[in-house]
């Protein structure tokens, strides 16, 4: 009912996935003028070059950090893979991932993780945190934060 008003009332509709723009052209039309698909809408920064973390900063332990669902696009099977590579070249870093499965509807994939983690000799570098009511408050506890997700329309984590 709301994207029906919004179809018929709205100056412009402005769509975070292609996915979103043809739910929403099933009832504004699909060549409607007012669609707009705007997959991030975060301007780049200018002036701001990348930089790079030591590592191993003093022969301590470096410790990386995912934000993300349970879901398969957000590759967390990606992010341990790359902790078992790094874990070859930097013994002493640390691996976590806070999130769940929140739709419920993931729970192999899931279990497929904590198998990949075992597999690859992980359970001792490697930490499923699980759910946490202000994720913000635990950040300055990491020192990389890792997004490998794919198809993200806007990584909020990022952000």
């Amino acid at each position: 009912m709301l994207v029906k008003l919004a179809c018929e009332y709205c100056a412009a509709i402005i769509c975070p996935t292609a996915f979103i723009l043809q739910s929403v052209s099933e009832f504004s039309g699909p060549n409607s003028p007012k669609l707009h698909l705007v997959c991030n809408p975060v301007v780049p920064l200018t002036g701001i070059a990348p930089t790079s973390m030591p590592i191993s900063p003093a022969g301590g332990t470096v410790k990386f950090l995912m934000i993300a669902q349970i879901v398969p696009w957000k590759r967390v099977d990606l992010y341990i893979a790359a902790a078992a590579v790094l874990r070859l070249r930097y013994p002493h870093a640390r691996f976590y991932h806070i999130g769940k499965d929140l739709s419920g509807r993931n729970s192999r994939y899931a279990a497929y993780l904590s198998g990949q983690v075992r597999q690859m000799g992980l359970q001792e570098v490697f930490t499923f945190l699980g759910s946490i009511s202000n994720a913000q408050s635990v950040l300055d506890n990491f020192d990389a934060l890792v997004l490998p997700s794919e198809r993200e329309p806007f990584g909020r984590v990022v952000v």
